[in-house]
């Protein structure tokens, strides 16, 4: 993985919208630039606070003309998700594009957008940003909706990026799946390292976007797709869990959706350092 010296953007100033789990990492590891961040709680915004950031009180569809105010002319990282509690639809992505029209409209630098591979639903093969998305969850949906309407403002400023499933430090799925009755254990696994997708995010970041070659729309995703059955059994016995059981046994190699980030991370002048899921344990 190409080294991204945080140093080398130490005069970044940056809005993150939304601190969550991504967030934290994030600012982490940009202890020199100015960051301006938003979270929903009290206890949240004084915990960010203490790492540096200027926290503001912010939930998405307030007003948040103080927030544009405050952010002048930074960069934006749009990361809040709809969700899973409860539905999203109309309101959320109307929310979500007026803030983004918001930051652009008052001069910010650079907005970037955090997508997910969920845009392609249960499509199948291997997927490349050019691939028709067909959105199978709320989640999906809106983020699809959002994704369009960015993009066809063709402003270079504009950066979307689709996040495979996210892991790293003591986040990974085969914690949730440990011992359950699975089934589709032939279907390939998409992840991505937490470490990575900084590395790439702080890459875009650094990129002067007058002159830059980055395509607007990019995916994040490991480069080696096993199948759902042999690695979430070896990630399971690694980390000492109770192995999930498959429904089903199979020999073909893994099959179902492979999201293709070959490119992506070739367009932006990075090898991710945690290529495949057996590197991210």
């Amino acid at each position: 993985m190409s080294d991204i010296s945080a140093n080398s953007i130490h005069s970044l100033n940056l809005t993150l919208c939304g601190c969550g789990w991504l967030g934290q990492f994030l600012v982490d590891a940009l202890p020199e630039a100015t960051i301006t961040g938003t979270t929903r709680s009290q206890e949240k915004a004084d915990a960010l606070r203490e790492k540096g950031v200027t926290p503001v009180l912010f939930t998405l569809g307030d007003d948040a003309t103080s927030l544009i105010k405050q952010s002048a002319d930074n960069a934006v990282i749009l990361n809040i998700p709809p969700g899973r509690k409860k539905a999203v639809g109309d309101d959320f992505t109307r929310a979500m594009t007026a803030l983004a029209t918001d930051f652009l409209n008052a001069g910010a630098k650079k907005l970037i957008f955090i997508s997910t591979t969920s845009v392609f639903g249960n499509a199948e093969g291997d997927l490349t940003v050019n691939a028709p998305v067909a959105p199978a969850t709320d989640s999906g949906k809106v983020h699809c909706d959002i994704e369009r309407f960015l993009l066809a403002g063709q402003d270079p400023r504009v950066h979307v990026v689709r996040l495979a499933g996210l892991v790293g430090g003591s986040r990974h799925p085969a914690k949730f799946l440990a011992g359950k009755a699975l089934d589709k254990g032939e279907q390939a696994v998409n992840l991505v390292h937490v470490s990575d997708v900084v590395n790439a995010l702080i890459c875009i970041l650094k990129e002067d976007d007058s002159t830059s070659t980055f395509p607007p729309l990019m995916q994040l995703c490991s480069l080696v797709h096993p199948r759902r059955d042999d690695y979430y059994r070896w990630a399971a016995e690694a980390l000492a869990l109770p192995a999930p059981q498959f429904s089903a046994e199979h020999n073909n190699a893994a099959d179902g959706k492979k999201i293709f980030s070959k490119d992506c991370w070739e367009a932006l002048g990075l090898t991710p350092e945690y290529a495949s899921p057996f590197d991210m344990l």
